[in-house]
């Protein structure tokens, strides 16, 4: 019982240094897009990003992930040795497991892409969470707020390093996913084309409806404000815009 609660102990650890250790090759590649000429910056942003990173996550016995560029600086990757302190384990003398070793963990390799010996083509899928848990009430909707702008500032970070303004020899492209219930593609009686498409959906619909002919309170709907309908009355609407969603 006590082997396996430190081998569950080992297993994740392992699994948050290397995720720490993945974060931080891509920030330091970042880095060298940025800026090709100061390759110790790009190595200093690895580093502190791993630090950071690990940070208040399982102590480490044993902790030194060093960072260096590789493909004549156009690379970053990692290296290393990480063990992990253990407990029951210690009464039959062993004291410590090897999260990472230098000799048989296959470290990751981030590399820039660019010109005709270096890249190839990517493809590359974002899902972006768009609810109201990213808006700063909790609630949303919201089109601005501390985590909806940073999410935004991320995603156009990422579509200027993966779309190449050179397309002739590798090519590159980004799909946005939103996480929500519905996506809007184009203003009211907009986006006809792309409608159409996707749903088989015009944008105008005629036919009949129940409207709201008499109303109490305010407010912009019955959950969002003080409103509540009296009277409905069933009326024929001709060409009526769409919610292009």
């Amino acid at each position: 019982m006590g082997a396996a609660v430190d081998y569950a102990r080992w297993a994740s650890a392992k699994q948050a240094t290397m995720e720490a250790i993945d974060g931080a090759v891509l920030a330091g590649a970042r880095m060298l897009q940025i800026n090709t000429n100061d390759p110790s910056g790009a190595i200093a942003v690895a580093q502190n990003y791993y630090t950071q990173t690990m940070a208040g996550r399982m102590p480490l016995a044993g902790n030194a992930i060093t960072f260096s560029t590789v493909n004549s600086g156009s690379g970053m990757t990692a290296s290393g040795d990480a063990a992990m302190k253990t407990t029951f384990l210690q009464i039959v003398g062993i004291n410590s497991l090897p999260v990472l070793s230098s000799n048989a963990t296959k470290f990751p390799i981030a590399t820039l892409s660019g010109g005709s010996s270096l890249g190839s083509n990517l493809e590359v899928a974002m899902m972006l969470d768009i609810t109201g848990s990213m808006c700063d009430d909790g609630v949303g909707p919201c089109t601005t707020g501390a985590k909806i702008d940073a999410l935004k500032a991320a995603a156009n970070n990422l579509v200027n390093i993966v779309v190449q303004s050179n397309q002739s020899v590798h090519t590159s492209r980004v799909a946005v996913v939103p996480f929500s219930t519905r996506v809007r593609v184009g203003p009211d009686n907009g986006g006809a084309t792309l409608m159409k498409s996707l749903t088989n959906l015009d944008s105008t619909w005629s036919g009949w409806y129940k409207m709201c002919t008499a109303s109490t309170g305010s407010g912009a709907s019955e959950t969002g404000g003080n409103w509540a309908c009296t009277a409905y009355a069933t009326q024929q609407y001709s060409n009526w815009p769409v919610l292009p969603c």
